[in-house]
This record gives C-alpha cells, sequence and structure tokens, in this order.
C-alpha cells in the first residue's frame, strides 16, 4: 500500500515535492524514462493488494459466505453505477478531476483529454460488461448453480479476448518482400538539403504552432521531433523555444512557416505550396572555440542566460566544473597565430548517427572547443590520441578544453553498461 501511495504521489510530478526530492536524491532517477516505470509501481501495488484482498477472501468465503457475497455485489454495483455515471457526464467529470489533481494542466493538454473521451468511453463500456459478468457469477456461485471451475474457464477466456482486443494493432503479419513507399517529398526541405551540407538544425515552426512535436524529415535535423525521448535538460530547453537566445544556441538555422514571419535576423530564401523558409543569420554553428568561459553552477541562472540572448555564449561559453589549470594561465598578448577549427567528422549528422565527432583545432592559446550535441556520461573524449574530460557545456551541450597548439579531438559515446565492438 505505501509503495503505491508513493508511485502514486510521484507520478503527479511538480504537482507534489515527492518527484522533485526523488529525482536530485536518487541515484539513476534522472536517467531517461525512469519515471515513466512508476506506472508499473502503482499497478504492481494494485496487484499484490488485490491478490492478498482475495486471498483473504477464500479464507473467510468457508466460515460466512453469504456475508462475503453480500459485499462482493454491491462493489460490483458500485463499479457500474459509477461507470454509468461517467458516461451520462464525461466531460464534466473529467473537468471536477482537473480542478482536484491537475490545475496547472495547458490548454493543449487539456483539448487533448477531452478528445479521448471516445476512448474513455469504450473503456468504461468494458468495465461494466466484465462487473455485469462478474456480478451474474457471483450470484450463480451464491446459489450454487455454477462451479469455481467454470467460473476460471469464463474468465480465462475473457482475459484471452480483451488481450487480443488490445495487442491485435501490434501483431500484424507483414510480408517482408513487400515494398515500402517513401513519404512525399517537401519541396522546402529538399531546398534545405541540396543547398546547405554543413550542420545544422531545423525548426519546424509550421509543425510547432499546431502542437506537432515529432514532426521530422529524412535527412534534416530538428530541435524537436524527440517527443517522449527528450533529455531532461533539453526538454528544459525545448520550454524556452520562443526566445531568441534559446533558438540560436539550439543551431536552428532555418525556420520551416506556413505563415509570415517577421524576424530580425532572418531571411526568407525558399516559398513553395505554403511554406516558407527563413534563414536565422544569428544561430550558433556546431562547433566553435572560445578563449573564455564563465563558471555558473546554478541551472536557473544559466537558462536565464540562454534565454535572455544577450550573452555571445559562443566566445563565453557557460560551464558548471572549474576549467583545468592551463586554461587559465596568461598567454602572451603578442601571440598572432590564428585560430582554425576543421570539422573531420564523416557527413553523418543528417542520417542522426551522430555518435563520433572527429575536429582538429589550432590556437596560440588554450582553448574550449564546444559540440552542439546533447552532453551525456557516455561521450568518452580524446586528444591526440590521450583521453581527456568532457564537460558540459551551454547547459545541454559538451565541450573539451585542448591546450595551446594543433590537435585533433575525437569524442565518441560508449554505452554505460553495454559493451561496444
Amino acid at each position: 500500500l505505501g509503495l503505491g501511495i508513493f508511485g502514486l504521489f510521484f507520478s503527479l510530478g511538480s504537482r507534489t515535492p515527492v518527484h522533485g526530492v526523488c529525482y536530485r536524491l536518487i541515484p539513476g532517477m534522472k536517467v531517461l524514462r525512469a519515471p515513466s516505470q512508476f506506472a508499473f509501481i502503482i499497478a504492481f501495488s494494485a496487484i499484490v493488494m488485490a491478490s492478498y484482498a482475495l486471498d483473504k477472501f477464500v479464507d473467510n468465503i468457508k466460515n460466512n459466505k453469504a456475508v462475503y457475497f453480500k459485499y462482493l455485489k454491491y462493489i460490483l454495483i458500485a463499479v457500474i453505477v459509477f461507470s454509468f455515471i461517467f458516461l451520462l457526464a464525461p466531460e464534466s467529470i473529467l473537468n471536477i478531476w482537473v480542478k482536484v489533481f491537475y490545475s496547472s494542466i495547458s490548454e493543449q493538454k487539456h483539448q487533448v483529454m477531452l478528445q479521448n473521451i471516445s476512448e474513455i468511453t469504450k473503456g468504461l463500456l468494458i468495465i461494466i460488461f466484465i462487473a455485469g459478468i462478474t456480478l451474474i457469477l457471483t450470484v450463480f456461485k451464491e446459489r450454487r448453480k455454477i462451479g469455481v471451475l467454470s467460473i476460471f474457464i469464463i474468465f480465462t477466456v475473457l482475459v484471452l479476448i480483451d488481450t487480443w482486443r488490445v495487442d491485435k494493432k501490434f501483431l500484424r503479419y507483414i510480408e517482408i518482400t513487400r515494398n515500402i513507399s517513401e513519404p512525399p517529398k517537401i519541396p522546402a526541405y529538399e531546398y534545405i538539403k541540396n543547398t546547405d551540407k554543413s550542420y545544422f538544425r531545423v525548426l519546424p515552426y509550421h509543425a510547432y504552432r499546431r502542437g506537432d512535436v515529432r514532426f521530422s524529415y529524412k535527412g534534416i535535423s530538428m530541435i524537436t521531433g524527440f517527443a517522449d525521448f527528450t533529455l531532461k535538460r533539453y526538454d528544459d530547453i525545448l520550454k524556452r523555444i520562443t526566445r531568441f537566445g534559446t533558438i540560436n544556441l539550439l543551431n536552428a538555422r532555418y525556420f520551416v512557416s506556413d505563415v509570415e514571419l517577421k524576424l530580425k535576423g532572418f531571411d526568407e530564401i525558399y516559398r513553395q505550396n505554403n511554406l516558407i523558409v527563413y534563414k536565422n543569420n544569428s544561430a550558433y554553428p556546431y562547433f566553435y572555440m572560445a578563449h573564455r568561459v564563465i563558471l555558473e553552477k546554478d541551472e536557473d541562472k544559466i537558462l536565464n542566460i540562454i534565454a535572455d540572448g544577450k550573452l555571445d555564449l559562443t566566445k563565453s561559453p557557460v560551464i558548471e566544473e572549474d576549467a583545468p589549470d592551463f586554461f587559465n594561465v596568461n598567454v602572451s598578448k603578442e601571440d598572432t597565430t590564428k585560430d582554425v577549427l576543421e570539422n573531420l567528422t564523416n557527413d553523418v549528422i543528417a542520417l542522426n548517427k551522430t555518435d563520433k565527432f572527429k575536429v582538429k583545432v589550432k590556437s596560440g592559446k588554450p582553448g574550449f572547443l564546444v559540440i552542439s550535441d546533447n552532453y551525456h556520461p557516455g561521450w568518452q573524449a580524446y586528444i591526440d590520441g590521450k583521453k581527456t574530460k568532457v564537460y558540459r557545456a551551454n547547459y545541454v551541450w559538451k565541450g573539451v578544453f585542448f591546450e595551446p597548439g594543433e590537435h585533433i579531438i575525437a569524442v565518441s559515446y560508449t554505452h554505460l553498461t553495454l559493451p561496444t565492438n
């Protein structure tokens, strides 16, 4: 019971302090999608408690069958009545639930909830059907007109039918030789692919403003499109996507919109089939080096710095740990060595295979290379073949400090638990 109550409060997220405490104090809680597992904890707790109740019911029914049959009938009737009440006024009941448990729900989510009333109704009809069958069997059992084995067989058949009802959409057999048709090409995105071969990201504003955060296009790296698989910090950034500082940090070089946009620093470069491509001239590059960093450990302050957009984070990236000693050494102002940054990575960004990067840097000063790709503890970095530390840069990205001179910096991802070849 305690585990189930804990899981319930945890699942309510920021509406109770439970989630925040667990997120900060329990090791591994920050791992992607781990919180969703608490749905299973709630279900597991409910199953265990139901098993204990059933066991107790079976033990006691032998001594006082009439009382336990009576309570079982009351429970089943209550379930049926509540379900019928919900069916009579589903929207009103859902609105009451929102006011009590989820007053901060966004209008978009509220509309999605209301759009799913038909699915909730189907579920309640199934509950009414099963509860009704159980009530009838209970009456028959009480009058000794049916045996335990018959009840077991009936419920087994019901479970199998319901399981098939849910799973049939996922159990379709498909001939592997069939031709898989390519999705239709969108001229606006084809234009971007054909005219810009460098590394960049795109904001599909035409989809984003409709709430379609899953929109993707083959060969294009989007700043959205990850949905439930978004890392927590990247999700924090996306919540501030309407701020220009955030847009620039995310390397959003292009906007694809279905409405006219009048934005400073944006140029219209293409228009066809109701879609307009705008180029963001202030977008940060995918790779950049700096000779100055800002140390800030407060996450909220970093997010405010990014969203504000007044500070050029390509020249002064924000880090959350102390820089190595060599980076703080004064360098002669007479040094005239020109900075060089050359991307040696194969063209795999557009194919979403960004598990390896290789960059050549040259500078007369100590530097900090920033790669506009999500930081994760699984990333490993090597400077001229020697392993070095990967730092978190600008809240979401990763970076590597290097000493003066010419270096090859290689960064690759290694899974923390699974072996790799």
